[in-house]
């Protein structure tokens, strides 16, 4: 008898389970347009921190304050794509 009525718990609360995970699967098919670029964002955040982090520690061995090593490493490329973006956009401009 107890058995049974594990049997039946089990099979209702699939009834139940079942279809939520399928809804689930179908919302994130259906949002993964949204949701790659905020799982790249986050990976990429991940990923060059720990890199700008050594690159910081490196510049701190050799003398240079960890705010400026930081400032440098954040503007450097900043520097360098600003000015080649806008010499793209210029031809595209009429």
């Amino acid at each position: 008898m107890a058995a049974d009525a594990r049997r039946e718990t089990g099979v209702g609360a699939w009834a139940v389970i079942g279809p939520f995970m399928l809804e689930t699967v179908f919302a994130l098919r259906e949002a993964r347009a949204l949701l790659a670029p905020v799982f790249i964002a986050i990976v990429l955040t991940f990923v060059l921190t720990s890199v700008l982090a050594s690159c910081v520690r490196w510049l701190r061995r050799r003398g240079v304050p960890k705010m400026l090593g930081a400032f440098m490493l954040v503007a450097a490329p900043l520097a360098s794509t600003l000015p080649l973006a806008a010499s793209l956009a210029r031809p595209l401009t009429l």
